[in-house]
């Protein structure tokens, strides 16, 4: 993946010196000289403590053709450590980095994500669920340690499991990580939340785009005839009945 040299410049502002990284950290943005990048890339460094990271920033310039799924197999398919995919309109914050690095260790984890908080509203996702339609339901119960889910919020993962890739033919933006988490659980990979808190704006830069409505319901729609139509949802969800949380389990009963 190319070097950007405004990033380079941007670090060595910050004095980051360089060591073995323990993790690779890939950050895609419309706009790598804005607000919103760089107080990402501050925030991350200001967290991980003492370990040091590979920040890959990839650059697309509201690029049409920019595909998220795309950048992530790219950096799958030759990254040597775990890779965290994190949201540029992502805030990380406290003992976000330690807590996914240790649930990482486990060999049997796929993917390990965060509870995700947002402004003005509190608790967002502690992990989703999907109702017949295709739409998302999110779970909303804090956590003291940490919980299995089928799906979760993407805007801040650490993939450690490289078994799959992202599906980039079906999905053109959105369901691809949902996609990505069930078919691991199908194998056997779980997806693990741990209780460390990001704030996520969501939707931030694609708010601006007017293709947003048509791009989730053609999404949705792909990802509704491959998982719930077909009962691999289901079955994933009562394969896995004894793992589940209870509060999430209550909430599936209900849907």
């Amino acid at each position: 993946m190319n070097t950007i040299p405004y990033l380079e410049r941007f670090l060595m502002k910050l004095n980051l010196k360089p060591k073995a990284a323990v993790a690779d950290i890939l950050i895609c943005t419309p706009d790598i000289t804005g607000d919103l990048f760089k107080q990402c890339v501050r925030n991350v460094l200001r967290t991980v403590g003492s370990y040091n990271v590979h920040i890959i920033a990839l650059h697309n310039g509201w690029d049409p053709t920019f595909s998220h799924a795309h950048e992530i197999n790219r950096c799958l398919s030759f990254a040597e450590r775990p890779l965290i995919t994190l949201d540029d309109d992502t805030t990380v914050e406290g003992n976000w980095f330690n807590a996914m690095m240790e649930v990482s260790l486990d060999p049997s984890a796929s993917v390990v994500a965060t509870t995700v908080y947002r402004k003005n509203y509190g608790l967002w996702s502690t992990g989703a669920l999907f109702d017949k339609k295709g739409d998302a339901v999110m779970w909303r119960e804090p956590i003291k340690q940490p919980v299995y889910m089928p799906c979760a919020a993407s805007c801040c993962w650490l993939i450690r499991k490289k078994v799959f890739r992202m599906n980039e033919i079906l999905y053109k933006k959105y369901h691809f990580d949902s996609d990505f988490t069930l078919s691991n659980w199908e194998q056997g990979y779980p997806l693990v939340i741990v209780p460390a808190t990001v704030f996520h704006i969501s939707g931030g830069q694609m708010k601006k785009k007017p293709e947003r409505v048509k791009c989730i319901e053609s999404d949705k729609c792909n990802f509704r005839e491959k998982w719930l139509e077909s009962g691999r949802y289901q079955k994933i969800i009562t394969d896995n009945w004894n793992k589940w949380a209870p509060g999430a389990k209550a909430l599936m009963s209900g849907i």
